[in-house]
């Protein structure tokens, strides 16, 4: 996944300007296109490459793991964006589960981090 290295600055950058956000699939979407039609088309080309290396990790997760089957994409694109959000910083914009956009706050990433901590503590059999 070297492109997504690569890409990293320029995705952390359009966060930060909330051009961009984390959609509920584990997609980066546009959320406020530049008005400057080069501009559009470079955000365009950088989502597309990053949404295409995301698929690619979906689909590699899905084909390596014994425990998980074709039917099991929703489950891991849900984790995938867990995983998206938590690594996200204050500000950034996710997807909610009715759609709307809303900027993480310090407080909602470390809920969010805590419920994940609790979430996988409980699937391993640990209250």
């Amino acid at each position: 996944q070297q492109g997504r290295t690569y890409r990293k600055d320029d995705v952390l950058e359009l966060k930060k300007r909330q051009v961009v956000a984390e959609g509920r699939r584990g997609r980066l979407l546009i959320v406020k296109p530049p008005s400057d039609p080069a501009r559009r088309k470079q955000v365009d080309r950088l989502v597309t490459a990053e949404n295409a290396d995301r698929d690619q990790i979906i689909k590699s997760v899905l084909a390596l793991s014994v425990d998980l089957a074709a039917g099991d994409e929703a489950l891991v694109r849900d984790i995938f964006f867990r995983l998206q959000v938590r690594s996200s910083r204050a500000g950034d914009l996710v997807q909610k589960p009715d759609g709307r956009f809303e900027p993480l706050t310090a407080r909602s990433l470390k809920a969010s981090k805590a419920r994940d901590l609790k979430s996988n503590a409980t699937e391993r059999g640990r209250p």
